[in-house]
């Protein structure tokens, strides 16, 4: 059972360390090429708008028509504008740039933030923060977007239902694999995904939300990726859903880390190895 659940965290490892190259290699190679859609795009942007404010007033029906469709095509071009921006950022994202941070301000910052959006919307949001969290070496605002993104979704999906409910935002203090780590979890009371759409939730363009990108949970891993950490989720249909942003307290070799253990969770494994036999 042991070997079992290592040899997945192994293999999901791999896994991750593989989709982190071949995206470089796709950042690389589709910056470049986005450039080149982005401004012609921009330009058929600024001159649809030149013409809808022509025809700001439309004296006929044949150009109230022409008005409506005009509106039709900007926004389709804006839409475009919004997923070639949301590609770039996810194969482009930059690296940290990491400075001494406090987990605590970032989520008491962010809960201020949407706070009230969520109490018109009808939720309620608790939040719970682990006293005397010492600060680490993080970029700021690219946690602040991953939090933002995980409350976003979870927002959604409790409106996708059409229902109020509860957000809870909390941070905490632990030790994994011998070292040091801070989380923030982010928990929703919505209804929950399948295992299929679990087993997918991270894949780029995969959304089940009607309009959706399917941008914001790579790019929430993404970034903790970048920062040495990783991102779990747990979900059960009818029960909510719990993500959990993981980072490093320290700055260290992640293949170093891979093969350590705390010394009570050897001796677990070891009693349970001793169990099975």
């Amino acid at each position: 059972m042991v070997s079992s659940r290592k040899d997945k965290e192994n293999s999901q490892e791999g896994k991750l360390k593989t989709q982190g190259r071949r995206l470089a290699e796709l950042g690389q190679f589709v910056g470049g090429f986005a450039h080149e859609i982005r401004n012609p795009l921009s330009t058929i942007g600024l001159n649809l708008k030149m013409i809808e404010e022509e025809l700001k007033e439309p004296m006929s029906p044949r150009e109230r028509r022409v008005q409506r469709r005009l509106g039709r095509l900007s926004r389709e071009v804006e839409r475009l504008q919004d997923i070639l921006e949301g590609f770039l950022s996810y194969v482009r994202a930059p690296g940290p740039a990491r400075r001494k941070t406090n987990l605590n301000d970032i989520v008491r910052d962010l809960s201020d933030l949407v706070g009230p959006g969520l109490e018109l919307a009808g939720h309620n949001l608790r939040v719970f923060y682990k006293p005397e969290l010492p600060d680490i070496q993080v970029d700021p605002s690219q946690i602040q977007q991953v939090v933002l993104n995980l409350v976003t979704n979870a927002e959604q999906a409790l409106q996708e239902e059409g229902r109020t409910g509860e957000i809870l935002l909390a941070t905490d203090r632990r030790r994994e694999k011998g070292r040091r780590v801070q989380v923030i979890t982010v928990t929703d009371s919505g209804p929950g995904m399948e295992e299929e759409v679990l087993e997918k939730c991270f894949q780029p363009y995969f959304s089940t939300k009607s309009g959706g990108s399917g941008l914001g949970l790579a790019v929430t891993q993404r970034l903790i990726h970048d920062h040495g950490g990783e991102v779990r989720v747990e979900s059960h249909p009818g029960h909510g859903t719990r993500f959990e942003v993981i980072l490093p307290e320290e700055l260290e070799d992640p293949e170093e880390l891979a093969d350590r253990e705390e010394p009570e969770e050897r001796k677990e494994s070891e009693k349970e190895a001793e169990g099975g036999t």
